[in-house]
C-alpha cells in the first residue's frame, strides 16, 4: 500500500491552517487573539513516518509558512502555505485561518474564541478544495500552567462531517522553557497524542522555538503515523 493512502490521516490531522491557530509546537487551537496592529509569522518543518507491520516504513516531509495579524475588535486573520512531498511527488496547500474573541474573564480567567480554517491543495496542476474546520477554543493561564481546549466541526469536501475535540497542557519550567502535552480524538478510536517543548529566549525578544512528536494510528491496518516537528515563531 502506498504512502499517499496511509499518510492521509496524519496529513489531515496536521493540517497547516489548523496548526496555525495554535501556539507552536502544539496543534490544539488556542483562544489567544492578536491585538490590533500586531502580527506573527510561523515556520514549521515536519517529518512524517508511516509504519505498518510487515512493510517497510515510508516517509513524507512538509514545510509550512503562515502569517497572522490582529485586525482589532477581537478579530485575527491569517494565511498559510504548505508544501508536502512523498515518493517523489509533491503538493502545495494554501490556507485561510481566523479567530474572533467571544469572551475574556481577565488575566487569570479563561478566554473563549471562535476559530476557523479553510484549505485548498494544488497537485499535478489541479486545484482541489480540501474543506475546513470551525468551532470554539478555550485558553486559561494560571501561574506556571497553561490549558487549552477546543471543539471543532470538520467540514471536509465531500466527506463525513465529524466533531473533533482536543486538550493541551503546558508547564513553564522557568521564564524560557515550557513542557507541553496534548490529546486529540481526531479520528475517534485513533486519537492523536503529542509531547513537546517550547523555548522563548529572553535575549531574543519576540522569538520562540519549539519541537514536538505526535503519534496516531493509521486509518487502515495496525500501523502508526509519527510526526516530528520543529517550529519557529516571530511576533512583532
Amino acid at each position: 500500500m502506498r504512502f499517499s493512502t496511509l499518510a492521509l490521516a496524519g496529513l489531515t490531522a496536521l493540517s497547516a491552517s489548523t496548526a496555525a491557530l495554535a501556539a507552536p509546537p502544539l496543534l490544539t487551537p488556542d483562544a489567544d487573539v492578536l491585538q490590533s496592529g500586531s502580527c506573527q509569522t510561523d515556520l514549521a518543518l515536519r517529518r512524517l513516518r508511516v509504519g505498518v507491520p510487515g512493510a517497510a516504513a515510508e516517509h513524507a516531509n512538509t514545510q509550512t509558512l503562515s502569517g497572522d495579524c490582529g485586525l482589532g475588535h477581537g478579530f485575527q486573520l491569517g494565511l498559510s502555505v504548505s508544501r508536502g512531498s512523498a515518493l517523489g511527488e509533491s503538493a502545495h496547500s494554501f490556507g485561510l485561518q481566523g479567530k474572533y474573541k467571544l469572551l475574556s474573564l481577565g488575566q487569570n480567567g479563561p478566554t473563549v474564541s471562535l476559530v476557523g480554517a479553510l484549505s485548498q491543495t494544488r497537485s499535478q496542476g489541479e486545484w482541489d478544495y480540501d474543506g475546513g474546520e470551525i468551532g470554539l477554543a478555550m485558553t486559561q493561564r494560571s501561574g506556571a500552567h497553561e490549558f487549552h481546549a477546543s471543539l471543532l466541526r470538520e467540514l471536509p469536501h465531500g466527506g463525513e462531517r465529524n466533531w473533533r475535540s482536543s486538550v493541551a497542557y503546558g508547564y513553564q519550567l522557568n521564564h524560557e522553557w515550557t513542557m507541553l502535552a496534548e490529546l486529540s480524538d481526531a479520528r475517534r478510536e485513533r486519537p492523536l497524542l503529542g509531547v513537546g517543548v517550547r523555548y522563548q529566549p529572553a535575549a531574543l525578544k519576540g522569538w520562540s522555538f519549539g519541537a514536538a512528536a505526535h503519534r496516531q494510528k493509521t486509518e487502515i491496518g495496525d500501523g502508526r503515523v509519527t510526526a516530528y516537528s520543529l517550529n519557529t515563531r516571530y511576533s512583532f
